[in-house]
């Protein structure tokens, strides 16, 4: 059975997608047509999402309408619900469970992927409800495995009766795709003649950012990993797009109880003889976007820029780290197993989870899936340097329950906001005397309290992952307009002395008082919020001590990395307020010290201390032979000798070097910048050497026994 190419218009926010299909069904599908499973989440929808029994009515309704209407075979009776509910859900993904939008919202491997439209489904969609609504109210996203997804323009591919069915969607109407792109955006071509793109669309989702680039496999493996959200805690996606690489390469694969997953090769030619080496990565990134950015982490793909030497992406964290070091070991692990041209020795390419929320997976770790005992981390961002050591790490939690208060009667509700800081990692950007957006509040609401002695606060809110330095912070006051002609004022002032003290390094600090869109009717009790602005003042914040050891290293530091509110077990009378902060240091008993200086803060303020167990450092042994090893590849490969330095960041080294007994480690990475921010950047021009450098490396160890 064949069908030509077809198109049909659905809505999104700025305008329509054309659906196109690039290749033919083959003659031997019978009993009807294979059908792609794409359901749309709107993320605004009115309607709630649609149980099982409601999508099957509906489809079961156009089904017959169509046949009543004469577009099905001559002959053909209606279908029953039941016949309806089998072939739409089969024994995939039924069960009894939620469908419609969000069951097949779930990421389906190769051939799970069940029926879901009428043969004649653009002829009627039984999930389009109100176009109008649809169109500027909601987002269309659609979800497959397999798929390449970048922004508006998905690549989607199963099989079927030996048959590719690939699919793009592109907005507005279609354009023929020129082989180089079809190839850059599906990696292969199949029926060139029925492919349909706009070609506008391929440069506004940044599939063009990565064309061309080198090494290829690295860079389509960027963009693929790109497109499929991966914020720690919710890797499910990504983990099931690594088990497929693995299963259509015929690799094996052993997953633990929170999510690591191993993927191993057996090695090439005679390098299958040498010890086994782990190539490791971790899966999650960092979610920063700017002010105003509508990214949704849990659904949107990162949108990739190129920006002369380097990627970058649209307002949001770019996730090079660690997103490159884990396509890395998949270009590794693609190596076919009779390559005549690459030596590997055998690999453990282990993927672990939530390592930017605390080194969960790492710590985590069922250290029984791997036999290797030299690791290769691919995490660090400094090229061509090798790092060999890093600082542990431990968090804080304060948390101060807040009495609420009803509002002065005369008072209006405005918001003053701090902006347009850098922000960063809070390891490798806390040397760079960054501003803290948290504690820049802190200092406004003080020196606002002292113009207003009795000034009102409904909220303090600001910063948002442990790990970051905090970019942005909101107070909501209620003031008087004369009070709030005041403010404004001062903040002028004030914002032209943060301007004299960091201007060199956030030339686009900015504080503006605005009438809030919601007006509060409550206010925080004054006795609490003077509490939580003298915690604030007091934590210690940026480089604590550097080392004395090593110059140029920080060694202990701390971020107080975010404020954030919600209601208390009354929500009319109090709210809780939760104050993060991160502690680093490349020596235990200075860690503990400075953790125990913040209890003493927070408890002396009246609030609730918890401090989990710190994960350790790693420490320095550039005896090992893998570093020599490693140096000698990055020498060959660049002509240059690299450094060996530790980093004030948590690596997941020291920990794995606890759950794999006997491990050597070694850590390298291409240049990145930026990282835990919207400026985070990746060098191109270092992405080539590096991955030169990687199998460099590897032909080494399959040569030379490490252990």
């Amino acid at each position: 059975m064949s069908f030509p190419c077809r198109r049909r218009i659905l809505s999104d926010f700025s305008g329509c997608f054309a659906l196109a299909r690039l290749s033919n069904l083959g003659a031997s599908v019978s009993d009807g047509t294979v059908y792609s499973v794409m359901s749309r989440i709107f993320s605004n929808s009115k309607e709630p999402l649609l149980s099982e029994a409601t999508l099957v009515r509906r489809v079961s309704s156009v089904s017959n309408r169509q046949q009543e209407a004469g577009r099905s075979d001559s002959g053909a009776r209606s279908e029953t619900l039941e016949e309806v509910r089998a072939r739409i859900f089969g024994h995939h993904i039924g069960d009894g469970l939620r469908s419609g939008r969000k069951i097949l919202a779930k990421p389906l491997i190769g051939d799970q992927v069940a029926s879901y439209y009428p043969e004649d489904w653009f002829a009627g969609d039984p999930l389009l409800l109100d176009v109008e609504a649809e169109r500027y109210e909601s987002r269309a996203l659609w979800h497959g495995l397999g798929y390449c997804h970048h922004g508006g323009i998905i690549a989607m591919t199963h099989y079927y009766a030996g048959q590719n069915i690939n699919w793009i969607v592109s907005r507005g109407e279609g354009k023929r795709l020129p082989k180089k792109v079809l190839e850059s955006v599906l990696g292969r071509t199949n029926d060139q003649e029925n492919s349909f793109i706009n070609m506008n669309m391929v440069s506004a989702t940044g599939m063009d950012a990565i064309q061309g680039l080198e090494p290829r496999a690295v860079w389509e493996f960027f963009g693929t990993l790109s497109s499929i959200p991966r914020p720690s805690f919710h890797e499910e996606r990504v983990l099931e797009w690594l088990k497929e690489f693995a299963q259509k390469r015929g690799l094996t694969w052993d997953q633990d109880k929170v999510g690591n997953l191993v993927i191993r090769h057996p090695g090439t030619q005679s390098g299958v003889e040498a010890p086994t080496v782990i190539i490791q990565g971790h899966v999650d990134m960092v979610t920063e976007k700017d002010e105003g950015s509508v990214h949704d982490f849990m659904s949107d793909p990162i949108k990739l820029i190129r920006d002369g030497d380097w990627i970058t992406a649209d307002g949001t964290t770019l996730g090079a780290d660690n997103g490159l070091g884990v396509v890395t070991a998949l270009a590794v692990l693609d190596t076919p197993k009779d390559s005549k041209d690459v030596l590997l020795p055998p690999i453990e390419a282990l993927f672990t989870v939530a390592e930017e929320t605390g080194l969960v997976g790492a710590f985590e770790l069922d250290g029984s899936m791997l036999t290797g005992k030299t690791l290769l981390n691919l995490d660090t961002e400094d090229w061509p340097d090798i790092f060999i050591g890093c600082a542990g790490g431990g968090d804080s939690l304060l948390t101060l329950d807040m009495k609420q208060e009803y509002i002065p009667k005369d008072s209006k509700t405005y918001a003053l906001k701090i902006s347009g800081l850098a922000g960063g990692h809070s390891g490798l950007n806390i040397s760079d005397g960054r501003a803290n957006a948290v504690k820049i509040a802190a200092d406004l609401l003080d020196r606002i309290h002292a113009m207003l002695p009795h000034v009102r606060v409904c909220s303090f809110t600001g910063g948002d992952k442990r790990n970051a330095l905090p970019r942005e912070a909101t107070l909501t006051l209620q003031l008087s307009e004369p009070q709030a002609t005041s403010v404004k004022a001062k903040l002028e002032e004030w914002n032209q002395e943060y301007l004299k003290e960091f201007g060199s390094r956030e030339p686009e600090i900015a504080f503006e008082l605005t009438a809030a869109a919601l007006q509060s009717h409550t206010v925080l009790a004054e006795q609490d919020i003077e509490a939580l602005t003298t915690m604030l003042l007091s934590l210690p914040h940026g480089v604590i001590k550097n080392s004395h050891a090593m110059d140029g290293l920080v060694e202990t530091s701390n971020n107080v990395a975010s404020v954030k509110m919600t209601p208390g077990d009354d929500d009319a009378t109090s709210s809780v307020c939760v104050v993060q902060c991160s502690t680093r240091s490349s020596i235990g008993c200075a860690l503990e010290r400075v953790r125990r200086t913040i209890r003493r803060i927070g408890e002396g303020c009246g609030a609730d201390v918890q401090q989990k167990q710190a994960y350790p450092g790693w420490q320095p042994n550039p005896s090992a032979k893998v570093v020599q090893l490693c140096k000698d590849a990055i020498t060959s490969t660049t002509g240059t000798t690299p450094e060996l330095k530790a980093v004030h960041a948590g690596l997941e080294c020291g920990i794995l070097g606890e759950r794999i007994p006997g491990v050597e480690c070694v850590s390298f990475g291409p240049t990145i910048r930026g990282a835990h921010s919207p400026d985070e950047r990746v060098q191109i021009s270092t992405v080539e050497p590096f991955w030169k450098a990687t199998l460099a490396l590897l032909e080494r160890l399959a040569t030379v026994r490490v252990q």
